[in-house]
């Protein structure tokens, strides 16, 4: 199964770093989060990569012409929807690049998924496509009101489910992507994509219980350098 890396991001909030490098070249413990990534999944026995580049998308090709990718037991090749492109623009750039079913990964966020688990939930759910949903604290509490300002409910810290980044998709899945979903910009053409298979019963979700890494922020690159170093030694932890 080939997997897709979404490496099109610009990182606006992790200048002055990605003012030269794309998001996913930014360093952890001094190796872009996109060469962890590599390592993770080529440990699980996962090999056949695309990248879908975009801003500073040279940059990226010329990392995996580098004496460290080169030595590395894996297959790279490249999809470009453009600087500018959609997630869901980058998605789609996809169609024609694989056979039957195809992984996609974000490429800022890192978890230790069992993906051949992953994949049999999957073919078994017989769904077109299928999201990784984590179970994660809010850090805020929730608030409900009706028009009046009446509250209706509080929740403190609630823990909820989230999307995390990954998601495997059959090849007729695409077929809901339409040119209109596809000019959407940012996220929200990928939003509203699994908004239509939801309303079709056509969208299934995995629930990830392990550890993650995920950074927007130079805080939250710092913690993750942090978080790193006990990454592939610490057990998995179950949420309670």
């Amino acid at each position: 199964m080939k997997i897709a890396i979404l490496c099109g991001g610009e990182g606006k909030r992790l200048r002055p770093f990605t003012e030269e490098l794309p998001k996913t070249l930014v360093p952890i413990n001094g190796k872009p989060i996109l060469e962890h990534i590599l390592r993770l999944y080529m440990d699980k026995n996962f090999n056949d990569f695309i990248l879908c580049i975009g801003y500073k998308g040279e940059k990226i090709r010329d990392f995996v012409g580098s004496t460290t990718i080169n030595n590395m037991s894996c297959r790279i090749t490249f999809s470009e929807a453009g600087e500018t492109a959609s997630m869901l623009k980058r998605i789609y750039g996809l169609k024609d690049m694989f056979d039957d079913r195809i992984m996609v990964s974000y490429g800022d966020t890192l978890t230790n998924i069992d993906l051949h688990d992953f994949l049999s939930y999957h073919i078994k759910s017989q769904s077109i496509a299928t999201i990784v949903a984590a179970r994660i604290q809010n850090p805020f509490g929730l608030v409900s009101f009706d028009l009046q300002g009446k509250v209706e409910s509080f929740s403190e810290k609630p823990v909820m489910n989230y999307y995390i980044g990954h998601l495997l998709l059959e090849k007729n899945a695409f077929e809901y992507m339409t040119e209109d979903l596809v000019a959407e910009s940012d996220g929200s053409g990928l939003v509203h994509f699994f908004q239509k298979l939801i309303s079709e019963k056509k969208l299934n979700v995995y629930l990830y219980n392990g550890r993650q890494i995920t950074f927007n922020t130079h805080k939250e690159r710092e913690e993750a350098e942090e978080m790193i170093k006990t990454f592939y030694t610490l057990e998995e932890e179950k949420i309670t």
